[in-house]
């Protein structure tokens, strides 16, 4: 696996051109700590180490992650009400896309993080808490914003100005 961590552990990482033209690789993060920032890093590390093409990098974090997982998880992908997915900006910018440049995302069926007008369509307004993500306005999760805040986790880049808490 291309990762960020490996490169900064081990100076080096796995060789993935053959496992990649095969479909058999997916990408993910690992620790803060030794690995990247985000996932959007890991695309960069990954396109920088293996001179992947973005077509191929997209497909390493969305239809390659099932098929690399087992059956079990290609089986909950394939029950979720709409795919785990992301909506990705045009091809031929995976290098530069940021968290601001992501429309939509949906985990397991659940949308999580949106555009405004994507979140609309997706979810009911009470779902959602507006943030800004990286200077960029966007919708983010209900219950996500109530983990972090709960958590009083700070995450770089992520502003959450005033949090209504709905009744249980």
């Amino acid at each position: 696996m291309v990762s960020a961590s490996n490169l900064r552990l081990f100076g080096r990482t796995a060789e993935v051109d053959v496992l990649a033209r095969c479909g058999r690789v997916a990408l993910g993060t690992d620790s803060r700590l030794s690995g990247a920032r985000d996932l959007l890093e890991e695309l960069r590390v990954a396109r920088e180490s293996a001179n992947l093409d973005d077509a191929t990098l997209e497909s390493m974090v969305t239809n390659a992650v099932p098929r690399c997982c087992g059956s079990r998880t290609a089986a909950r992908c394939k029950r979720a009400r709409w795919p785990t997915s992301s909506s990705f900006p045009p091809a031929g910018r995976c290098r530069q896309v940021t968290r601001g440049d992501i429309k939509l995302v949906v985990l397991g069926g659940i949308p999580r993080y949106a555009d405004e007008a994507y979140a609309r369509v997706v979810a009911p307004a009470a779902f959602w808490t507006q943030v800004r993500v990286d200077g960029r306005p966007k919708m983010l999760d209900s219950s996500l914003v109530a983990a972090l805040s709960a958590a009083q986790t700070a995450e770089p880049g992520l502003e959450i100005s005033a949090v209504t808490w709905r009744a249980a």
